[in-house]
Formats: structure tokens, C-alpha cells, sequence
């Protein structure tokens, strides 16, 4: 038969067989008086086999390897097939993962919801917050909003870390004690907005101990742990850490607190 005709029998194109060829996995076949190539139907096999492997992940060089005669590939085309496995394994996570994301904005959408990574009740328990205890564009709570949409964005705060961010702001505004420490806090802040850090040292320091203080009483540690590796959670100028720090709080003031409190948590 004809490259032509081979090709249809076996669903692909002589484009195709010819590129079979060029990479080896392919032999060329005998030629005809007049230079065409002759296929059997051994070849059809094999063309069908490359396409099988192919379809099962596999590249060219490791189907050459899986159609040798001789074995000689051994332990080698083991490690080539356990590496292949590898790749569907790891493809069909991230299809996973790119189904489950899928699926969260299709409800957002159908629910009139903002789309966001950040989950529902996250953003409830943070609303809430906002509305009873520091309400206003320039809030703690709306600082904090917007640094928990930029950790789960950035994919350092997975759905355990979401959980406990949301037990946190729940409690805080539940508790009227922790509510009061975190109005305190929101109007130290506002104070502090513009004021040259060197001039106002004591209350920065007065402002890291609130913090301080709501951060342990509602045991965020986990979470800060949680941007650790990605260096999100440091604060010493230079770093990742310290770059987010300036994104999110531009304010020199605001900063020096923040910078106190990490400076204090257990590492």
C-alpha cells in the first residue's frame, strides 16, 4: 500500500508517517520500481501502535524506546514509563484543581457573587466585622480584606488557612472584648496615618502590643506559618516579605507597627 492509503487505514496523515520516519520509530519500508514507498500490513501495525503511545502520553523517544525488538531498554524504559505516569498524574490534578476552581466560579456567578479564590464565608465574617466594629474604606478590616484576597490569590492560603481566618474574624466580632481591642486598634491606625515614625515610637509600640494582642488572643499562628515559605510573612525590608508589607500598608507608621509585631512572633 501507499503512504497515502496507510495513513487512512491507520486515522492519521502522511505528514504524519513521515515524521514517524524522521524520528526513527518508524523504518522505512522497501520502494517500488518507481520510488514509492510500499507498505505491508506489519507496518500498519506499528503506525497504529505509535499512535496508541502516543495517545497514552508517551514521547517520540520513549515510544522508540517501548517498540525496540531487542529489550535492550531494561530498567531505562521502566523509568521512562514511570515518568510518564508521572505526567498524567500531575495533568490530571491540575485538571482537578482547574475543574474545582471552575465549578466555585460558576456558583459565585448563578449567586451574583464577586468572583474571588477567597471563600463565601471568609468574605461574610469580614463584612461582618467591617459593618459592627471598623467600618470605612481606610478600616483595619478593609486593609485586612484586601491582604487575605492578595495571600489567596497568590495561593499561600489554601482552604485550612480560610477556615481559620474565618473562626478568627467570627470570634473577634463576637467577643465584645476582642470587638473593642480591634475598634482600639483601627483608631490607633488612623492616628498614626502621615506620622513620622521616629516621632511617634511609643505609640507605634503601644499600637504593636494591641495587635499583638488580638493576633494571640484569636491564634492566627498557623496562618502566619502558612506564608512563610513563600516569604510573605517576614517583614525586614528587602525581602517578598517586605514588599508586600509596603503594598499593603504604604504608610511609614503602619509599617513600623507591623514590623514590631513580626519581629515578636514565635518562628
Amino acid at each position: 500500500m501507499r503512504i497515502g492509503e496507510l495513513a487512512r487505514m491507520a486515522g492519521t496523515t502522511a505528514r504524519a508517517v513521515r515524521h514517524y520516519h524522521r524520528a526513527g520509530v518508524l523504518p522505512e519500508p522497501a520502494r517500488s520500481a518507481n520510488g514509492y514507498r510500499r507498505y505491508d500490513v506489519e507496518d500498519l501495525v506499528r503506525v497504529m501502535r505509535i499512535r496508541w503511545l502516543l495517545a497514552a502520553g508517551l514521547s517520540l523517544r520513549e515510544v522508540a524506546a517501548v517498540l525496540q525488538d531487542d529489550g535492550a531498554a531494561g530498567l531505562d524504559l521502566a523509568a521512562e514509563l514511570v515518568g510518564a505516569l508521572g505526567r498524567v498524574t500531575a495533568e490530571r490534578e491540575r485538571l482537578d484543581r482547574q475543574e474545582r476552581v471552575l465549578r466555585e466560579l460558576l456558583d459565585q456567578v448563578r449567586s451574583t457573587q464577586r468572583p474571588s479564590a477567597v471563600k463565601q464565608e471568609v468574605r461574610r465574617a469580614l463584612d461582618a466585622l467591617a459593618d459592627a466594629v471598623a467600618p470605612g474604606p481606610g478600616s483595619v478590616v478593609s486593609t485586612e480584606r484586601t491582604a487575605v484576597d492578595l495571600m489567596v490569590h497568590r495561593g499561600v492560603a489554601g482552604a485550612e488557612a480560610q477556615e481559620s481566618l474565618t473562626a478568627a474574624y467570627q470570634r473577634m466580632n463576637a467577643d465584645p472584648r476582642l470587638a473593642a481591642a480591634v475598634q482600639d486598634l483601627d483608631r490607633r491606625f488612623q492616628a498614626l496615618a502621615g506620622v513620622d515614625p521616629a516621632a511617634a515610637a511609643e505609640e507605634i509600640r503601644a499600637t504593636a502590643a494591641v495587635l499583638e494582642a488580638v493576633l494571640t488572643e484569636v491564634d492566627v499562628d498557623g496562618f502566619l506559618r502558612s506564608l512563610e515559605p513563600a516569604g510573605l510573612a517576614d517583614g525586614d525590608g528587602d525581602g517578598d516579605g517586605g514588599l508586600w508589607l509596603a503594598a499593603l500598608f504604604p504608610d511609614p507608621a503602619h509599617q513600623a507597627v507591623l514590623r514590631d509585631v513580626i519581629s515578636r512572633r514565635p518562628t
